[in-house]
Order: structure tokens, then C-alpha cells, then sequence
């Protein structure tokens, strides 16, 4: 006997796990070269940069330091906060005015920030969105862009779970982290997105490739010059040499068939010492 349904029976599946996810990955690793290539554009000198981590239900700087990004394409929004820890800010700052590694390590402490500090440092995450949004197009095959209103979106707890990527940083004898932070739903509206076109690509693929053959299989077309009715007795009284005499003529149509479907209508013809058939007209 069946049992009657119950609230489990109607419990949605549970979010998979984005630090899993293969187009997630990929897209990290993405993001990793260009961090590089963001700090490679400070200055041209030995960065060294590795993705340290991947984390589901991350947080936010409490303090509210870092940059709020958003990128813009036809798979939608995508909100993002760059933050630089204060190692890795003063790693910036010293590759960026020039450091070579043989002084003494700068200390930045707590204090505010200069403002030719504050701007070198604005100049990294501008860099770093720019290279982001191309990474994210190459990604998508989709335009993104940055952003460019004056104030764009914030990530808050109001955004709902974040996914953040952490990025360690290095060079000459400064270490620090950067952290990229996504909206989650966001994000895999994006890979949803993706997937979808990758898939309707692949089908649209498949089609063209499967019209393709199917246009050059062969097909067989039987030619009907006529027909006629004998009796069981006729038939088992056949011999080879006997004839069977048809109720149409040379000059009467014949029908081509293509298994059962009637195809076109033709006459008989010669094509040098072979019969053959012309086609008069296709059978709607």
C-alpha cells in the first residue's frame, strides 16, 4: 500500500558545493593570473601569486576597508569587494614607489593611508576590476563590463551567502592577501547561464553535424511500372519464361517510392543503353 505524502516528500535539493564546482575552479584560476598580471602592471618586478583558498558563507572586512565592484553583461549583474590586507597593501605601495627588496621591510602599521598611497592603491583595483571583466568575458564568451556610475552596488549580509577567493601575494620580502568576494546567487546565475549556452551550442552543433550526415546517407527509391491481381493458383502455376502482362504501357507515368512513401511521379526513359527514369513532378 502507498504511503501518503509527508513535508519531506517536497524538500528542495540542497546548493551544491561552488568550491567543487569544475567551471568554478577554473574561473578562480583565472582570476589568479590576473591578480598577477594586475600587480605586474604596478610595476614590472618578480610578483609571485598563488590561490589560497575558496570558501562558501564567507565575510565581509568588519571594518568596511576594500572596494565594491560590479560587472555587467548579458548573463546579468555580478557584484563583487576587493579587499587588500595590510600586507599586501604594503607590498603594492613598495613595489609601486620603486622598492627593490634590499632596505629594510615597510611597516605600515594601522595609520591612515596618504593620499599617494590612497591612490596607488585605487590604481591596483581599478587595474585588477579591468583584468577581472576580461576574465570574466573570455569566461562567459560574453562582453562583461565594469561597472562605471559613480557608486556602484554593495555586498552587505542582505546579499545572502558570499563566495570569497583568497589570493596570497609576494614580493620581494612582503607576503600579503587579497580577497575577492561574490554575491553566491550571483555567481551561479553566471554558471547557470554559462552552462545553458555551452549547452544549446553543443545541441546546435550536434544538429548541424547530424543534418550533415543524414544528407548523405543513401536512400533507396524503388520505380512502380504498374500492377496486378492473380489468383493464388496463377501464382503457384509461374515458370520461369512466362510472362506477366501489366495494365500500363511504355508511356504510361511511373511512381519512385521511398520505402511507403510515394516520392515523385516519372516516365521511362533511356540514358544510353540502361533504362532509366525521368522525374516529371514531386508527389505533394
Amino acid at each position: 500500500m502507498a504511503r501518503p505524502l509527508d513535508r519531506t516528500d517536497f524538500k528542495t535539493p540542497g546548493r551544491g558545493s561552488l568550491p567543487e564546482s569544475p567551471a568554478i575552479i577554473k574561473l578562480a584560476r583565472q582570476f589568479e593570473t590576473s591578480c598577477r598580471k594586475a600587480l605586474e602592471a604596478m610595476r614590472g618586478v618578480p610578483w609571485q601569486g598563488t590561490l589560497d583558498a575558496m570558501e562558501d558563507n564567507a565575510q565581509l572586512p568588519a571594518d568596511d576597508a576594500g572596494r565594491h565592484i560590479r560587472f555587467e553583461s548579458a548573463f546579468g549583474s555580478l557584484t563583487a569587494h576587493l579587499f587588500l590586507d595590510r600586507a599586501a597593501i604594503s607590498a603594492v605601495i613598495e613595489a609601486a614607489m620603486g622598492g627593490t627588496g634590499a632596505e629594510d621591510a615597510f611597516n605600515m602599521n594601522e595609520r591612515p593611508l596618504s593620499r599617494i598611497e590612497s591612490r596607488l592603491i585605487a590604481r591596483f583595483e581599478a587595474e585588477f576590476a579591468r583584468r577581472i571583466a576580461a576574465a570574466l568575458t573570455g569566461h562567459l564568451s560574453e562582453d562583461v563590463r565594469v561597472f562605471n556610475g559613480e557608486t556602484p552596488p554593495e555586498l552587505s549580509a542582505s546579499s545572502g551567502a558570499l563566495f570569497q577567493l583568497r589570493y596570497l601575494i609576494n614580493v620581494f620580502s612582503y607576503s600579503g592577501e587579497i580577497r575577492l568576494s561574490f554575491a553566491r546567487s550571483e555567481l551561479e546565475q553566471q554558471i547557470r547561464s554559462l552552462e545553458a549556452k555551452l549547452a544549446e551550442d553543443a545541441n546546435a552543433v550536434l544538429q548541424k553535424q547530424l543534418q550533415s550526415e543524414v544528407s548523405k546517407s543513401d536512400v533507396v527509391l524503388t520505380v512502380t511500372l504498374g500492377t496486378e491481381i492473380l489468383s493464388l493458383e496463377d501464382i503457384s502455376g509461374l515458370r520461369p519464361g512466362r510472362l506477366i502482362e501489366l495494365s500500363s504501357t511504355v508511356s504510361s507515368p511511373v511512381t519512385l517510392w521511398s520505402g511507403s512513401v510515394a516520392a515523385f511521379h516519372g516516365r521511362l526513359a533511356r540514358n544510353g543503353d540502361r533504362l532509366a527514369v525521368a522525374i516529371s513532378a514531386a508527389i505533394p
